[in-house]
């Protein structure tokens, strides 16, 4: 399993915006080897938003990128963002909703 985890600051006012656009067309991806996505935001920075993704691996979250559902949202979402931070990748290990790893 691969994931990531993000936060993306929104410019002044566009926090509700950038969520909308980080869940659009959020179904398709578990066709597409997506096992877990959160979105949320802190209550302390009503801008702010993070990401947390599990995948079934880092190929498939790569390949997830060129999905038009995620260009589009990418290309709605740029205009607006003021920065990004905390990226970290990672390997899950297990967890409630998770497949197990054995």
């Amino acid at each position: 399993m691969y994931g990531l985890h993000g936060r993306i600051d929104a410019s002044d006012g566009h926090g509700e915006e950038m969520v909308g656009h980080l869940l659009a067309g959020v179904d398709e991806l578990a066709e597409h080897g997506c096992l877990l996505y959160v979105v949320s935001r802190p209550d302390d920075a009503p801008d702010a938003v993070y990401v947390y993704e599990v995948w079934t691996d880092a190929e498939a979250h790569q390949a997830s990128l060129q999905l038009p559902s995620v260009q589009e949202a990418i290309a709605k979402a740029r205009p607006i963002i003021a920065g990004m931070s905390e990226r970290v990748a990672f390997t899950p290990v297990g967890g409630l909703g998770l497949p197990s790893v054995g």
